[in-house]
């Protein structure tokens, strides 16, 4: 027999091989670790970086969309400004001191839109019958030939709201409006955007601390307003590539290589105003800090190396030895040789193991014996516990609802509703039985539903379904399911006034039976659910104390295994959903092996 216990302690199958072999595979998953580890903060960084200049690019544009469509909005009830319909209908009707209030009130209207905001330079007017032009910041003057060429241009179509104007941009309207039929417009409103105040705006969104960042806006008639950090623009080789990217999608971010530096370049598409918004930085500038992490891996993996040889020597000398003749020892045991005893000549831990290992195949027998009779009653007690903590809060109400009843003489209820009341006081009273069948907690739990439903009756509605006839048997501990609709009565429909609904159901997937109780309330958000969810999957304290989803959930996996308990999420109805999940395979109750899904 000793033979045998030997011939399994060949050098690859030592201990100190395998630890060896462990401390080797160490340092080969903290160099793959270390890899994961940089790559993954490379694409965390890079993640960071691309939200935050992708939110930064986002928010310039609905802020120039916002502040254009203001704007517009100030130009088009503009158009509608009575002297300048004035001046433009019945110009030959108003003598001369009428005509020059009309301008200069039309004037003030034209100077407030103008002071309205920091980019526009200048609110023009141009009517055709009177053949004036009107300024917000100049004198009023006849339409020249530049003035006639810039009407020409107002009129022509375009998709964005902005026309060159040398180092300005234009925001035309017109009225009649085009669509009216009309070609020959009565007059033109013209409002000049100031190209360097555009920029200045752009400018702290697209230019960062890294040399070489910058941003720009394109529309269809170009670079609309350019800026950089450096003095040599990458617009114009960025430009042409961002709009077919901008042509697939209105928002993304891309890597692009422009004169062998590799940038990363942010967009927006605006299709309100028909511009793009571009953001771009160099990717040497962002990440040149991470190289320092590729050199304290490496001197971590020296230290590795140098501790595993140091380690590997020490577990020779120290554990190896003792070890084997402590396993040689279990061996013995394991074939049933309880007259060991086993001497170390050191007075270290394994003089105290060895100690202790004689006196453990000494009482070995007993102490098996004993520890099981301690599960079983320790398992008893704990149920009888945990049962005992449920207490019916309801009933206070109920006995208010029962004196209503009976002040209104409602004594056809009133026998009902005690009969009830007297069913539920019977069934979480008695503690003769720690189980009992399904079909009778069941059956509990759809009278609590009633007289709940009778107290919250203009408020919730219960759908109750009917549990299966092949489970109607099976045993359970007492309470699982009035407790979770309790809960729901409790919390998730408390703040429910009217139009509350709750939804018991049952039904069984590959050997699981699911009882679930789903309401529709808003009492319980997701996160509130993972909480719940996070409760219910960690370790128990002994002291904690253990009461409603808490309390079952325990029970469940006490009687039929960690594979059983309570699940929580939120269900189609909007509300919590909270499942009872009992295992089936390998009970000894009758219950059907067949039909599962």
């Amino acid at each position: 027999m000793l033979k045998n216990a030997n011939s399994g302690f060949q050098w690859l199958n030592s201990i100190f091989f395998r630890l060896l072999f462990v401390l080797t595979l160490m340092i080969i998953l903290a160099y793959l670790v270390g890899v994961v580890m940089y790559n993954w903060g490379v694409d965390t960084v890079r993640e960071e970086i691309s939200d935050s200049m992708q939110s930064q690019v986002i928010h310039y544009r609905e802020n120039l969309e916002n502040e254009i469509s203001r704007i517009q909005m100030l130009q088009y009830e503009t158009l509608n400004d009575e002297n300048l319909y004035l001046l433009a209908t019945i110009p030959g009707s108003m003598n001369k001191y009428e005509r020059n209030q009309s301008i200069l009130r039309l004037q003030q209207h034209l100077n407030a839109v103008k002071n309205s905001s920091a980019m526009i330079v200048d609110v023009l007017a141009y009517i055709l019958p009177s053949n004036i032009k009107i300024s917000a910041v100049d004198k009023y003057s006849p339409l020249n030939e530049r003035d006639l060429a810039a009407i020409k241009q107002s009129s022509k179509s375009n998709a964005s709201p902005f026309i060159r104007d040398g180092d300005s941009y234009l925001m035309t309207s017109r009225f009649p409006t085009p669509s009216s039929g009309n070609r020959n417009p009565l007059y033109i409103l013209n409002i000049k955007i100031d190209k360097k105040t555009l920029q200045e705006t752009l400018k702290p969104v697209m230019v960062s601390d890294q040399n070489g960042s910058g941003g720009f806006l394109i529309g269809n008639q170009g670079v609309i307003a350019d800026v950089s950090s450096e003095r040599d623009s990458l617009s114009t080789s960025l430009s042409e590539r961002v709009l077919q990217l901008s042509n697939v999608q209105d928002v993304g971010s891309t890597s692009l290589v422009i004169n062998e530096q590799r940038y990363m370049v942010f967009y927006s598409v605006s299709r309100v105003l028909n511009l793009t918004v571009v953001k771009y930085l160099p990717e040497s500038g962002v990440f040149h800090k991470l190289k320092d992490y590729v050199y304290w891996f490496w001197l971590f993996t020296i230290v590795i190396v140098v501790l595993t040889v140091i380690v590997g020597i020490s577990i020779y000398r120290i554990i190896h030895r003792p070890l084997i003749e402590l396993v040689r020892s279990f061996r013995k045991v394991e074939y049933g040789e309880f007259d060991i005893q086993i001497e170390h000549r050191g007075n270290d831990e394994f003089k105290y193991l060895y100690h202790r290992f004689n006196l453990m195949v000494k009482n070995l027998s007993t102490l098996i014996d004993q520890v099981y009779r301690q599960k079983i009653l320790a398992q008893r007690a704990e149920l009888k516990h945990l049962q005992s903590q449920i207490s019916p809060h309801f009933l206070y109400n109920s006995f208010f609802i029962l004196h209503h009843m009976v002040n209104a003489e409602d004594y056809e209820n009133v026998s009902v509703f005690t009969k009830q009341l007297g069913s539920y006081l019977e069934y979480v009273t008695r503690s003769a039985e720690e189980e009992v069948p399904l079909a009778k907690d069941i059956e509990h739990a759809r009278i609590y539903c009633l007289i709940q439903a009778r107290r919250f009756r203009n408020r919730i509605r219960v759908e109750f379904a009917e549990l299966p006839d092949d489970y109607h048997m099976l045993r359970v501990p007492r309470l699982i399911a009035q407790p979770l609709i309790e809960n729901v009565f409790s919390h998730g429909l408390k703040n429910k006034m009217r139009d509350g609904l709750l939804q018991v159901s049952f039904h069984t997937v590959n050997w699981m039976l699911y009882i679930s109780i789903e309401d529709n309330g808003e009492e319980v958000s997701q996160e509130h659910a993972v909480h719940l969810r996070s409760l219910l999957t960690d370790h128990w304290d002994e002291e904690q104390e253990t009461t409603g989803l808490l309390n079952v959930h325990r029970r469940l996996r006490l009687k039929f295994g960690k594979d059983s308990g309570i699940a929580v999420s939120i269900g189609e109805l909007g509300g919590l959903k909270v499942t009872a999940m009992i295992k089936l395979e390998g009970l000894d109750e009758d219950v059907p092996h067949a039909d599962r899904g």
